[in-house]
């Protein structure tokens, strides 16, 4: 066994598998006239048939895809398998109401719908009442739940816009409207049009439109899932403050990762980056003429040397983490003004990088997003492919939160707004999101030291789940909103000859991006659900604000983390099991608790942590239920009458909310709690249409600790049960 404490890998003969009884599904629906009921839903079919075959793509799908609603009180999706029998499969659930939903019929069961309907308007029993009955109308998905609030119909100006399909139709039938929607803005002289099909299957229309024609636009194509504003980013300038050393000795890195900086560009020519920018792959926007390289080097050299930049200036010496390949977003135009890709140039370009970069490169740096709050139950177009490319190619994202930069009221009240809530493409579900605590704080700053930074966008995530997941420094703020070299975030600056400060989740995401690269370069075979679940389960809290209504996760989410529990146990037990899990089965994962917490009298207290981490399949089309599948834990005991389960509370649930892929249970036990062998149970829910043999990917981590600091739980699980655990090397590189 190692002297340097590695992990405990869990080997697959302590993992057992047990059947889920499932339980019936949901009640029928009566109603005091059925032939009225019937004749209503006749009359509103007919509407639809009138409606739609004057539609512009009426002919180019085999479908309808409208909007159905049961009675006020009745939830849809207690009744989907009903509508299913009729022919009509949800699309997506509303999300304001619980009686409504979009579903898709194809055309040949419609009419059979149809008829159906008229059978049970007329017949004497009302026959299919079961099924019918629930339906309290149908009609066309409505103009305002397709076009983004943010446009108004009423304004004069042209809008940026992206116009997206519903990914459930034939790929065929999307690249026939998609087709189509160009030709009709083709012929109303509408030029600058871009049109691209991404990975995940979405296909999209970008072009700069009146509100007049984006309104025409959803009324006429009933397969125009959304319209929406194509978002645009915004970067500020840094502050220089001393030069670099001369000589400086930049020393080989501790690793061999590399990771992708999609920024502004990094200026190669310092000599802080000698022999680490492996490549450059410039994405420059139309009407510029070089990188703007300020915040990207800045940002760079963070992910590249961590938070310890100044250091050098006394020591004319910097050890790197790792290299880098600038990704150069954004360019100078001649009269020097930054511009940066629209959003649907940003996810076409990661569909072509992505692919081919995740052989060598797995962690992507995203200090960059959108100036708006995210949504409930929305996400963004540039989201949804981090969320798809983060499972189809193994990669981790790792997110600026976004920085509140005009606030509505005093600190901490202006927590309180909307415009505090983190920023797209952050609300991403896989991607690890990252926000700012300060470091250096004094008399003038905002916030104190390891408090959360005043500028610093908070959650809840699109699906009130955590976001930020997790904080590093970024800086502090003046009273007043100033800034001062003494509490701001370093890095090096434009010129690459020297240092500058800044602050912003921008320059504590790169923090994150290094640790990510300490664990990966230790493990390279490292998924990254182990590299999140490693960072989550050894992140601590910080301090913030105490505002009513505001429950300090939305903060900081599982806090900081401590790379050097990351990487290795330390004095406590850290047990990982990696593995896959199929829907109906439950899974049951074995580990021990040393004897040295039975003993009568120790002053020991034992404590377990749980750290679950998967990556569920998203779904664009449905974003009230965009992850598509849940898992859920629980912890049992060995008891003299067999295997017992632990009693949880809310409070033991550190954090878990359903469909969100992390779950942190943590548990104070009374002394002289039982010893020996323990259980941690899992379990797969799924929803959408995955396939029935579907199976998920996650990563546990069970941590067994003294509370009081006085065990050294990891010589004790050697001592007793060194023959049953493989260790796992987590550790820095020397």
């Amino acid at each position: 066994m190692s002297d340097e404490r590695d992990h405990l890998w869990i080997p697959k003969n302590q993992v057992r598998e047990d059947i889920v009884n499932l339980g019936n599904g949901g009640p029928s629906y009566s109603r005091d006239d059925y032939y009225e009921h019937g004749k209503r839903l006749t009359e509103q079919v007919n509407k639809i048939k009138n409606e739609i075959i004057i539609k512009k793509d009426a002919e180019l799908t085999k479908d309808y895809i409208l909007q159905v609603k049961t009675p006020e009180q009745i939830s849809i999706k207690s009744h989907k398998d009903k509508l299913n029998k009729l022919g009509f499969d949800i699309v997506s659930y509303s999300n304001n109401k619980e009686n409504i939903a979009t579903a898709i019929i194809h055309k040949d069961k419609f009419n059979e719908f149809d008829k159906k309907v008229i059978k049970y308007a007329e017949s004497e029993d009302h026959y299919g009442k079961t099924n019918i009955s629930v339906i309290e109308e149908i009609r066309e998905v409505p103009l305002e739940e397709k076009i983004d609030t943010s446009i108004k119909s009423n304004d004069d100006i042209e809008v940026e816009c992206i116009i997206t399909l519903y990914n459930i139709l034939s790929a065929k039938e999307k690249e026939i409207i998609i087709n189509n929607i160009e030709s009709v803005l083709r012929n109303k002289d509408i030029n600058e049009i871009r049109k691209s099909k991404l990975l995940n299957g979405t296909v999209i229309l970008s072009a700069n439109l009146h509100p007049s024609i984006i309104k025409e636009l959803g009324q006429e194509y009933i397969t125009v899932r959304s319209i929406s504003v194509n978002g645009s980013m915004i970067l500020e300038k840094s502050f220089p403050t001393d030069n670099l050393p001369n000589p400086l000795v930049v020393s080989k890195p501790n690793t061999d990762v590399v990771v992708a900086v999609v920024d502004s560009g990094i200026n190669e020519t310092s000599p802080a980056f000698n022999g680490l920018i492996n490549d450059n792959q410039l994405f420059l926007p139309s009407g510029t003429t070089k990188k703007a390289v300020d915040h990207g080097t800045l940002v760079a050299s963070r992910v590249i040397y961590g938070d310890n930049l100044e250091s050098c200036v006394h020591l004319h010496e910097l050890t790197p983490t790792c290299s880098v390949i600038d990704i150069t977003v954004f360019g100078e135009d001649l009269l020097g003004n930054v511009i940066g890709l629209k959003e649907d140039q940003l996810v076409t370009m990661l569909d072509n990088i992505v692919p081919t970069l995740s052989k060598t490169v797995r962690i992507f740096n995203l200090s960059l997003g959108f100036n708006c709050p995210i949504e409930d139950n929305k996400y963004s177009l540039l989201a949804q492919e981090i969320d798809f490319l983060s499972r189809e190619f193994n990669v981790l994202f790792v997110i600026a939160a976004g920085n509140i930069r005009h606030p509505l009221a005093s600190y901490p009240e202006h927590f309180k707004f909307t415009n505090a809530r983190v920023q797209p493409p952050s609300e991403s579900l896989l991607a690890l999101t990252v926000g700012s605590i300060a470091k250096y704080s004094n008399a003038s700053c905002l916030s104190t030291i390891n408090e959360i930074s005043p500028f610093s966008c908070i959650g809840p995530g699109a699906d009130q789940g955590m976001k930020p997941e997790l904080v590093a420094h970024g800086g502090n703020l003046l009273c007043g909103w100033g800034h001062s070299p003494r509490v701001g975030a370093y890095g090096v600056d434009s010129s690459g000859r020297r240092l500058a400060y800044d602050v912003g989740t921008s320059f504590s995401a790169p923090i994150i991006s290094n640790y990510a690269a300490k664990i990966l370069g230790a493990n390279p075979n490292a998924t990254m659900n182990l590299i999140k679940a490693l960072l989550c389960n050894s992140a601590n809290n910080v301090i913030c604000p105490e505002l009513d209504g505001i429950d300090p996760q939305k903060f900081y989410g599982f806090g900081e983390p401590d790379i050097n529990y990351a990487l290795s146990s330390l004095s406590t037990a850290v047990y990982i099991w990696q593995g896959s899990i199929k829907k109906d089965v439950y899974q049951y994962i074995k580990f021990h608790v040393p004897d040295s917490f039975a003993v009568v009298g120790a002053e020991s207290k034992l404590r377990i942590r749980v750290t679950l981490v998967y990556n569920p399949p998203v779904n664009p089309d449905n974003q009230k239920e965009y992850s598509m599948s849940r898992m859920a834990v629980s912890l049992f005991k060995k008891c003299d009458d067999g295997m017992r389960e632990v009693s949880l509370s809310s409070n033991d649930f550190k954090y878990s909310v359903p469909w969100n892929p992390v779950i942190q249970i943590e548990k104070d036990f009374s002394r002289n709690y039982c010893a020996g062998e323990w259980e941690a149970r899992v379990r797969l829910l799924t929803r959408g249409d995955l396939p029935e043999d579907f199976q998920q990917d996650y990563v546990i981590i069970i941590q067994v600790i003294d509370a009081n600091g006085l065990v050294d739980v990891y010589s004790d699980v050697l001592r007793s049960y060194s023959s049953i655990y493989l260790t796992v090397r987590i550790r820095e590189a020397a």
